[in-house]
C-alpha cells in the first residue's frame, strides 16, 4: 500500500512537533528556528483539519463532536492574523485540538514507518543522554540530596518527553505486534526511562512507568516472573555497592528523593499546587466556562505565573473544551475498556486496555496536553480500536 499524500502530511506534522521537543535539549530553550518549525507544523495540521471535515468519521467522535472541535480551531484564526495572542500559547492548544481531530491517522501509518519512528526516538534519546551529560546531573542530585526539578529546563526537557512517552509507545508497539521481536530494545528503553525519572525526580513519570512494569510482569509475561524481579533487585544492589565503593551514593539518594517527594505530597494534599490551581479555577469559573470551556488560546495566572492549561488532565479538558469535551473523551475511554475486556484473551486488546487505563490515570495527575508527544499519545488512545495497516 502506498502512503497517501494526506498521511505523508500527517507524518510531517508529527515530525515537526517532535522536533520542538528535541531541539531545546541540544541547543537551549528559546530558538528562532523553533518558531519556524511550529509555523510549519500548524500549516500541515490546518490542511489536515480542513480535509477532515469532508471525511466520514473514523472514530467514536461523531460528526457533532468533530464540528465542535473544528469551531474551536476556527476561533483561533484571528490570533494568527493579528499575531497578538499575547500571553496565551495558541500553538499548543492548536496542536492538542488538532490531534484530537486527526489522530486516527496514527493507525493508517504503515508498520514500517512506525518501526523507523520508534528506533529513531530511541537512538536520539541515547544521543541526547550523552550530549547533555546526564551523569553529571546525577552527581549534582546526589551531592545536594535533592531533585533538580525545573532548575535547568534545556538539559533534560527532551529526556522528560522521552520518559513520558515510553509507556504509551511500548503499549502501542505491542498493539502493532512488535513486542516479541524487539522486547530487548523495549526493556532497555524502560531502564533508560527509569533512570531519567530518578534524575529529574518527577513523580508523575515514575507512576506511569510503575504501571507499565505492572503490565509487563502481570499481563505481558502472563505471570509475575520471580526470576526477572530477583534479577532487577540484584542488579540494583550490585550497582549501588559499586558506586559506593568509589565514594558515590547516587542510587540510594535518588530513590530516597522520589519517596520524599511522594511523602511530602501525601502529608500536604490540600496544599498540593495542582489541586490548589484546579480549586481556584473552579471558584472563579462561570457556568459557561465549565460547560463550554475557555477555548483556544486561553490562559490563566492562578499560581502567580502565566500558564496555558491546568496541570491536572481531566480538569484541563473541562477548562479547554468544557464538560462536553471531557465527557466525550471519558465515554470513549469506557468504550475502549468494555471492548478490550470482551476480547481479553488477545494480547492486542490487553495492550489497548492497559493503554486506556494508563492514560486515564495519567490524566488524573498530569496534563497530557500541548504540542509534545503527550498530546499525540492521548489521540492514540482515543482511536486505538482503528484498523492497523500491516505493511
Amino acid at each position: 500500500m502506498r502512503i497517501s499524500f494526506d498521511n505523508k502530511v500527517f507524518i510531517l506534522s508529527c515530525t515537526l512537533f517532535y522536533l520542538m521537543g528535541l531541539i531545546p535539549a541540544f541547543a537551549g530553550e528559546y530558538l528562532s528556528i523553533c518558531r519556524f518549525i511550529m509555523a510549519g507544523a500548524i500549516l500541515t495540521q490546518t490542511y489536515l483539519i480542513i480535509k477532515e471535515y469532508a471525511l466520514p468519521s473514523c472514530s467514536k467522535f461523531n460528526n457533532f463532536v468533530r464540528f465542535y472541535l473544528i469551531v474551536y480551531i476556527i476561533t483561533g484564526i484571528p490570533y494568527i492574523l493579528q499575531g497578538s495572542w499575547g500571553e496565551s500559547n495558541f500553538p499548543v492548544d492548536f496542536a492538542a485540538f488538532g490531534f484530537l481531530i486527526i489522530g486516527w491517522r496514527f493507525y493508517e501509518i504503515p508498520v514500517k514507518i512506525w518501526k523507523i519512528a520508534l528506533f529513531s526516538i530511541f537512538i536520539l534519546t541515547l544521543l541526547c543522554f550523552v550530549y547533555t551529560k546526564q551523569w553529571e546531573t546525577m552527581m549534582l542530585v546526589a551531592s545536594y540530596d535533592k531533585g533538580l526539578g525545573h532548575a535547568d529546563y534545556s538539559t533534560y526537557a527532551y529526556m522528560m518527553v522521552f520518559a513520558s512517552f515510553v509507556p504509551p509507545a511500548i503499549l502501542i508497539a505491542d498493539r502493532y505486534g512488535f513486542y516479541e521481536k524487539y522486547r530487548i530494545l523495549f526493556y532497555v528503553g524502560i531502564g533508560l526511562a527509569c533512570l531519567i525519572c530518578l534524575i529529574t525526580q518527577k513523580r508523575a513519570l515514575m507512576l506511569d512507568l510503575s504501571l507499565l512494569l505492572l503490565y509487563v510482569f502481570a499481563l505481558r509475561l502472563n505471570k509475575i516472573s520471580l526470576k526477572y524481579l530477583f534479577s532487577l533487585i540484584a542488579l540494583f544492589f550490585v550497582l549501588s555497592y559499586l558506586l559506593r565503593f568509589i565514594g558515590i551514593d547516587v542510587l540510594t539518594t535518588l530513590i530516597n528523593g522520589i519517596f520524599d517527594r511522594y511523602q511530602d505530597t501525601s502529608e500536604n494534599v490540600a496544599e498540593f499546587d495542582r489541586l490548589v490551581e484546579m480549586n481556584k479555577w473552579l471558584e472563579s469559573a462561570s457556568p459557561i466556562d465549565i460547560i463550554f470551556g475557555s477555548g483556544l488560546g486561553s490562559f490563566q495566572k492562578i499560581l502567580t505565573f502565566t500558564n496555558y492549561h491546568l496541570h491536572l488532565g481531566w480538569p484541563n479538558l473541562v477548562y479547554k473544551g468544557g464538560l462536553f469535551l471531557a465527557t466525550a473523551i471519558g465515554i470513549i475511554f469506557i468504550q475502549n475498556i468494555k471492548f478490550a475486556l470482551r476480547r481479553f484473551s488477545s494480547q492486542t486488546y490487553k495492550a489497548i486496555l492497559f493503554l486506556t487505563i494508563l492514560t486515564a490515570i495519567h490524566l488524573m495527575h498530569s496534563t497530557a496536553w500541548g504540542y509534545s508527544i503527550d498530546a499525540m499519545a492521548l489521540s492514540m488512545v482515543i482511536y486505538s480500536r482503528n484498523k492497523i495497516y500491516q505493511i
